[in-house]
């Protein structure tokens, strides 16, 4: 994945054979952890990424952390004091997944690859499964694996296993909390923001192969692309090879007509897939095995990516970068005028909301004094938000809820063993999340949501043996952003006002104006779906153990997707998790011992 692994050796033994280390993932602090690491630690300067991690191991123990800046997960033996100690990074950069069964302890960069071991159920965590179609389900574990006896280690997280006592035992860390950003103008904010998103793309950079990445025509992926190719020409390297997928009729279609602006910006070699033809990428009877044959909850909404991903890999990358993560880091609340209108200043507020109607890529939809309106409940108390929505609900005769949706969808037997109905009709109770503070907003934000994007990238660039990097997901891009204030992040209602800024002053308005959300991935699944006849239907025994059997014969049919052929309040999205899920478990049930 990086060049300096082409030649190391794992698992690693140190010189004094106490410690063993496996590794997985990307330092990018090198320089930093040499200066800093005591003489008769420090090995050679240009040893491979496990060496320096196991050099900081034995000098820091378990400060190691605190030192270290990349993608990476890695545990370490103690032959010593016969313990175990796992890390991981604290963005979710690398996964972790470990089994603590009575017999044995074992871990994996991959859930699937510990169901190999003796005495492993293949049943399936039924709080994931129902966590798909309720919004309001918040009392479950996001970290814990799709599998029952499959956990996963919480991002920033250190995992200590004793030999002695067979007990994991954990100890969470927090990442630092920074002041937010004072900056005297714009232009002095996208100069900083500039530095920032270099050193982060110059990281993800660090590859064994031609440097490569998924481009799309949106805000995020544009400036990767443009920090990109001023990197690698300074840098006197090869231009990066951008993966894009295209409608077949790009005069009506924005996405692909942004893509041709941002391919024709500046030197690249681009590969291009055509939708719905699939012309330039895998055939339709490849694409269906892929998405059936190895069907997965959480992959299978990327389609679009596996003849990008395959196209790569037959090009010699052996990583990708992408910026799926940039609508998280940049996010700000929809009805931020709220905290205008709490300072006092309610004309200030109402421009904001006149901004938003007419610029926001997501409540464009929506009149100004709704917006206002909107803005000033969320001004208010959290309590009195709460019975505020609570009489508008009834006054509109209220909409379906999780309980409705969930005695629709799932079986008695599932509703009985998950307890729920009472669990979705009492107060929501969130299980235990990470968090990083967002200084500017003042609020935590979910680990896991900043990671959820790049968990499927993850999945599928594996399927292709390449590693998937998010750009956006960089902690020195992510504590950035929270500590720019709204008011660069947001300017009269548009959305990342501060990244389109910067893409103006690099020759690229026509990308930094768009305020469309257009996605074309959906056309892949289209064509999968709604053309074939061969769409694989689960085993009716698959569907009692979970779903109502009755909903599965109404829903389960080629023209499931269409909204109009909908007869209940369940959206196309459920439908396609729904089909995912019932292939999922199909999979892995039929080839359960």
């Amino acid at each position: 994945e990086v060049p300096e692994a082409e030649r190391e050796a794992q698992p690693l033994t140190s010189a004094d054979g106490r410690f063993l280390i496996v590794f997985d993932g990307r330092i990018d602090n090198r320089d930093e952890i040499f200066a800093n690491l005591d003489s008769h630690f420090r090995p050679r300067s240009d040893c491979p990424d496990v060496e320096v991690v196991l050099a900081a191991h034995r000098c820091w123990g378990d400060d190691t952390p605190k030192h270290l800046l990349g993608d990476f997960a890695y545990a370490v033996w103690d032959t010593v004091t016969q313990s175990l100690t796992a890390i991981r990074d604290p963005l979710a950069g690398r996964p972790f997944y470990f089994v603590d069964h009575i017999d044995f302890f074992a871990f994996a960069s991959h859930d699937e690859a510990l169901l190999c071991l003796p005495n492993m159920s293949f049943a399936p965590n039924q709080d994931h499964l129902a966590s798909l179609f309720l919004r309001r389900l918040q009392d479950y574990d996001r970290f814990d694996s799709w599998y029952v006896n499959v956990r996963v280690l919480y991002p920033g997280s250190q995992l200590r296993f004793k030999h002695e006592s067979s007990v994991a035992e954990f100890t969470q860390r927090t990442i630092a909390c920074l002041e937010p950003f004072s900056f005297s103008s714009n232009s002095e904010a996208v100069e900083a923001f500039e530095s920032v998103l270099k050193e982060a793309v110059s990281a993800k950079l660090r590859t064994y192969g031609p440097p490569a990445m998924l481009l799309s025509g949106g805000i995020d992926s544009a400036s990767v692309v443009t920090a990109a190719r001023s990197l690698l020409a300074a840098a006197k390297r090869e231009p990066i090879r951008t993966y894009s997928a295209l409608s077949d009729d790009e005069a009506t279609c924005v996405e692909s007509q942004a893509i041709r602006v941002l391919i024709d910006a500046g030197p690249c070699s681009p590969s291009i897939v055509r939708t719905p033809s699939f012309d330039g990428g895998l055939s339709s009877e490849l694409m269906a095995k892929l998405v059936w044959d190895q069907a997965d909850p959480t992959a299978n909404s990327l389609i679009m990516l596996m003849p990008l991903f395959a196209r790569a890999t037959a090009d010699g990358c052996t990583s990708v970068l992408n910026g799926v993560g940039g609508d998280v880091v940049t996010d700000v609340p929809d009805y931020y005028p709220g905290e205008l209108i709490k300072a006092g200043r309610w004309r200030d507020a109402w421009r904001e909301s006149q901004g938003i109607a007419a610029n926001n890529t997501y409540l464009r939809h929506r009149t100004s004094s709704d917006i206002f309106l909107r803005s000033m409940l969320a001004s208010m108390p959290n309590v009195v938000q709460k019975r505020v929505r609570k009489v508008i609900e009834r006054l509109r005769g209220g909409d379906q809820s999780d309980v409705e949706v969930a005695r629709t969808i799932f079986s008695p037997d599932f509703l009985a063993q998950t307890n729920l109905l009472s669990r979705l009709s009492a107060p929501n109770q969130r299980a235990p999340r990470v968090t990083i503070f967002d200084a500017a907003l003042g609020q935590d934000v979910d680990v896991d949501w900043l990671a959820h994007g790049q968990k499927g990238y993850d999945r599928v660039a594996g399927r292709f043996g390449l590693s998937s990097r998010d750009v956006w997901s960089d902690l020195r891009l992510v504590q950035f952003y929270f500590r720019l204030p709204v008011a660069f992040r947001t300017t009269g209602g548009w959305t990342k006002s501060l990244v389109r800024e910067y893409l103006r002053t690099r020759g690229l308005p026509s990308i930094a104006d768009r305020k469309d959300k257009q996605h074309i991935g959906w056309t892949f699944y289209n064509r999968l779906v709604n053309e074939r006849a061969d769409v694989p239907t689960p085993r009716v025994w698959l569907a009692s153990a979970t779903f109502d059997p009755k909903f599965l014969s109404s829903l389960l049919r080629a023209d499931s997707l269409n909204p109009r052929a909908q007869p209940h309040a369940v959206s196309p999205e459920q439908v396609f998790w729904l089909r995912a899920t019932l292939s999922w478990l199909d999979r892995f049930r039929s080839s359960a011992p």
